[in-house]
């Protein structure tokens, strides 16, 4: 057999297995078969694959359908404001995903569930987003670090902050595989840390990596733009909350989703937030946002944003006020 029918021989059968490969995802995950004729039609292995990967992203990464085009296209316009400080809760159902945006540089805060990572990653795309400037996996929990492995396969990620703990599950495990893949090592951040994203300051206010209940050891992020604050507490709780004084703000995101675990009276009365945010899902099976926490919000004259029923929460701010309005964007993949 000559080489050149060697070298064809071979090609044919990568084809097959491309599209064998190709045919079982359509038909595990619904997805269309429309694109293999570039993998039939492709010359060289090369070809195949780029091909391959061109299906891949359309179909797993283009999730269009699930998001509101109209919301969409008003969230980039507002994303690409110079000079102002932008933030991102996402409604991610029973999670957390939140995105800040400030001069062109990003920080994600948490990714949602596993089911949620390909349309975190569409959304990003949609807005132009090529680059995250750090990516924080506030603490292992799913309903947290689920999408985290698919933005660290789809963007530039610069820094990788995480609590120094060993986690047994495979969506952590996940996690570390994809950022060593992809030349980022996680870090876990000091208490009193201060980095920047464009020109708002971001200070790490909590963080312990040492702690056996795994929602306590939650990286909490203050960011602060010209006058304005806004907390991040993800999931951390009551004795997180007792570890030191807090700054006044202007936004708080409520943790561990308005449990009663979290946001004491004492940490209300510190903080005095004019808002708070609350991300949740709906109807989910923890009752959250809990009675006792929506009732010191309100007693203390907050005015409370809610995910499940006011879909993603976005906050602007030039440095001197804040404005805040609602988007229907579902990112909840289940």
């Amino acid at each position: 057999m000559s080489k050149k029918s060697k070298s064809s021989g071979k090609l044919l059968v990568i084809k097959i297995v491309a599209v064998l490969c190709i045919i079982g995802l359509s038909l595990g995950f619904g997805f269309s078969q429309v694109g293999l004729d570039k993998i039939i039609e492709a010359d060289s292995v090369d070809d195949i694959l780029a091909s391959a990967q061109d299906y891949i992203k359309d179909n797993f990464i283009d999730s269009k359908d699930s998001i509101n085009q109209e919301s969409l296209e008003s969230m980039q316009d507002l994303a690409e404001v110079d000079g102002e400080l932008g933030i991102y809760y996402f409604d991610v159902g029973q999670a957390d995903c939140t995105l800040v945006s400030c001069d062109g540089e990003y920080m994600l805060i948490d990714a949602g569930n596993n089911e949620d990572g390909n349309l975190i990653v569409a959304q990003l795309i949609s807005m132009g987003i090529s680059k995250v400037k750090y990516l924080i996996g506030t603490h292992p929990h799913e309903d947290h670090i689920g999408g985290l492995d698919d933005v660290l396969k789809n963007f530039e990620v610069e820094n990788l902050y995480m609590p120094d703990i060993e986690y047994d599950s495979s969506t952590y495990r996940n996690v570390i595989s994809a950022a060593k893949k992809s030349g980022v090592t996680s870090v876990a951040p000091k208490l009193g840390h201060i980095f920047y994203v464009g020109e708002a300051r971001c200070e790490i206010m909590g963080i312990d990596s040492d702690n056996e209940e795994t929602n306590q050891t939650s990286i909490i992020v203050e960011t602060t733009h010209g006058k304005n604050k806004f907390l991040f507490m993800a999931d951390a709780e009551i004795p997180n909350e007792e570890k030191r004084l807090w700054n006044d703000v202007d936004v708080l995101k409520v943790g561990h989703h308005g449990s009663s675990t979290s946001s004491s009276d004492d940490f209300l009365e510190q903080t005095m937030p004019e808002v708070a945010v609350i991300s949740c899902g709906e109807g989910n099976s923890y009752g959250h946002p809990h009675r006792e926490v929506m009732a010191a919000l309100k007693d203390s004259d907050v005015q409370i944003y809610r995910t499940d029923t006011q879909g993603t929460i976005h906050v602007s701010s030039d440095g001197k006020t804040y404005e805040i309005s609602t988007f229907d964007i579902d990112l909840d993949g289940e």
